[in-house]
C-alpha cells in the first residue's frame, strides 16, 4: 500500500481525470460539515467514546512508529531533544503531554445537542446510503461532524461537472454546505481532501499507484 499525499491545487482536465480514476475503483464517497443539530443521548455518549477510542489509538500507533523510526519519525522528534536530556525520556514525555492535550479535546457539552439548531440531511438523493455523526472525519477532528455517504451515482456525476479544483469549498448537496470529500473502497479510503487546509492524500495498492503515475498530472506530491 502507498500513501500519496497532495499539496498541489489540481484544476480542469487534470482534476477531471483524477476524480474519473478515483471514481473507476470507488463504491462510495462521503462529504462532511459540523453538525449543530439535535443528538440523543445515546448518539452523543457513543460518537464520544468512539473519538476517545480514536485517540487512544493515534497515540499507539504515533509510539510504535517512533520505536521503528517510520519515515524518520524517531529522528525528527528526537532532533527537538536538548543535548542535555535523554532521548528516551524526552520522547516520553512528549507522547504523554498530546495524548493528554487530545483527551483533554474529548470535552463537549451535550446541552448544545439537546435541541439542535438545524435538521440534519434531508437524505432525498437516490444514490444517498446514509449520516454518520462522529468528531473525527479522515481529515480532521472538531466537536461534532455530520458526514453524508453517497454510493457512486448521480451525485459523483454533478460533482464531475461542477468541480473546477482539487481544494473547491464548499461543494453544494441538495442546498447544503459541505467539506472533506472523501471517496472509499469498501473500508478502505481511497481519496481524502481537507480543501481548507489544502491537502488531499490517496492510499493506493500497486496496480492503483501505477495507473495513478500514468495520469502525470502531478510535480508535488510526497509518498511513503
Amino acid at each position: 500500500m502507498r500513501k500519496v499525499s497532495i499539496y498541489q491545487n489540481i484544476k480542469e482536465n487534470n482534476l477531471n481525470r483524477l476524480l474519473l480514476l478515483v471514481g473507476k475503483y470507488s463504491n462510495r464517497m462521503s462529504f462532511a460539515r459540523y453538525y449543530e443539530g439535535k443528538l440523543t443521548e445515546e448518539e452523543f455518549n457513543q460518537l464520544q467514546m468512539e473519538y476517545k477510542a480514536s485517540i487512544l489509538e493515534e497515540d499507539k500507533k504515533n509510539r510504535l512508529h517512533y520505536k521503528e523510526n517510520v519515515n524518520g519519525y524517531r529522528d525528527r522528534i528526537n532532533n527537538f531533544c536538548r543535548t542535555d536530556m535523554n532521548v528516551e525520556e524526552y520522547a516520553e514525555k512528549y507522547f504523554n503531554r498530546l495524548l493528554e492535550q487530545d483527551i483533554m479535546s474529548c470535552n463537549l457539552n451535550y446541552e448544545r445537542f439537546e435541541n439542535g439548531k438545524y435538521e440534519s440531511y434531508k437524505r432525498t438523493s437516490a444514490d444517498f446510503l446514509y449520516v454518520k455523526y462522529t468528531r473525527k472525519t479522515p481529515v480532521t477532528r472538531g466537536p461534532v461532524f455530520e458526514m453524508c455517504f453517497f454510493m457512486i451515482g448521480e451525485t459523483y456525476r454533478k460533482l464531475l461537472l461542477n468541480m473546477n479544483k482539487l481544494f473547491e469549498f464548499p461543494y453544494q448537496i441538495e442546498g447544503g454546505e459541505f467539506e472533506d470529500l472523501t471517496f472509499y473502497i469498501e473500508e478502505r479510503l481511497l481519496l481524502a481532501i481537507c480543501s481548507h487546509e489544502r491537502f488531499a492524500y490517496m492510499n493506493l495498492e500497486d496496480d492503483e499507484y501505477q495507473e495513478f503515475l500514468k495520469l502525470d498530472i502531478l510535480s508535488d506530491f510526497t509518498e511513503r
